[in-house]
């Protein structure tokens, strides 16, 4: 099949960009209008502010391959095999069961994988529509409308893997942890406070 997929929020990344112009305004008005002292203070921030969100906003996501699943999320980052999935459902976020350690099944979350969209049936019928967006009297087409990106994306390829893989294999997930981001957060934030 080739190739991985990658899923985020478009809200979140919506987010991540909004606050990244704010910290580039910031940060120029800092540069017109301060010394060089208030400078060096505005850049300490605004380097901790863009840091933070990228690491909460547009650092999460799923990335979907053809042997699995990788969830990142503000402090870990899951790799699960296909053949370590026993069971996943897509509501307001991706939430996995996998196999981990021996027979223990673990319960992941996607912090930035996007869900299902929300029913307005009130708007819905304003417009003259049923929920699934056909005109009253004519037969609904297609219900993709209503199944996220992230659930038609790791369908596919978890369907196309069990097809290609009928033996059962002993495979778990795998935890890390990503410290490294919150720690560069925390040492502006230090620095800033230390330097006054």
């Amino acid at each position: 099949m080739g190739g991985q997929v990658t899923v985020r929020s478009g809200g979140n990344v919506a987010v991540a960009i909004a606050v990244w112009l704010f910290c580039l305004v910031a940060l120029v008005d800092g540069i017109w209008r301060g010394s060089a002292t208030y400078i060096f203070h505005d850049v300490i921030l605004v380097a901790a502010a863009a840091v933070a969100a990228w690491m909460v906003f547009f650092r999460p996501r799923v990335i979907v391959s053809d042997d699995g699943l990788r969830v990142i999320n503000l402090l870990r980052s899951y790799e699960i095999p296909f053949a370590s999935l026993v069971d996943w459902r897509v509501g307001g976020v991706l939430q996995l069961d996998v196999r981990a350690d021996g027979d223990r099944i673990r319960k992941v979350t996607s912090w930035g994988a996007p869900g299902v969209r929300k029913q307005r049936p009130a708007l819905s019928s304003v417009m003259g529509r049923n929920r699934f967006g056909a005109i009253p009297g004519q037969t609904p087409t297609a219900t993709a409308d209503l199944r996220s990106v992230t659930e038609l994306a790791i369908e596919h390829r978890e369907r196309e893997w069990r097809r290609t893989h009928r033996s059962a294999e002993d495979a778990v997930a795998e935890v890390t942890w990503n410290w490294l981001p919150g720690a560069v957060v925390v040492t502006l934030i230090v620095v800033r406070v230390a330097v006054g």
